[in-house]
């Protein structure tokens, strides 16, 4: 279990282009939320339903720069039997090719 949202951003930094590792990297600690606490407490992993798209039209792509998007529902859920509630969010990535292949160049949730 991650010690806080920051070593959660640290593992993510592995789909990451440069540009965007370094930029999380140099963010300072992500304070642990009362929601994060509350996680913490029940020892919780999220159930994830990733789903289509069906918002504005994203932009076209390139030969090395594409955009995704999905609808990504989490439900967590406590070792301890506790749930909350549904998280659900629309995730924009865009994704960039290097030598490693396509990682993570931006992304946008709301």
């Amino acid at each position: 279990m991650d010690g806080g949202p920051a070593e959660a951003y640290r593992r993510a930094t592995a789909y990451m282009d440069a540009t965007l590792a370094a930029a999380v990297a140099a963010q300072p600690p992500v304070p642990q939320t009362p929601q994060w606490q509350q996680w913490a407490a029940h020892g919780v992993y999220l159930d994830v339903q990733v789903g289509p798209y069906a918002g504005d039209a994203l932009p076209p792509a390139t030969d090395g720069v594409q955009h995704h998007a999905a609808v990504v529902t989490a439900w967590p859920i406590g070792r301890d039997g506790w749930r909350g509630p549904a998280q659900r969010r629309t995730v924009v990535c865009t994704l960039r090719l290097g030598d490693a292949g396509w990682r993570v160049a931006g992304y946008e949730t709301g």
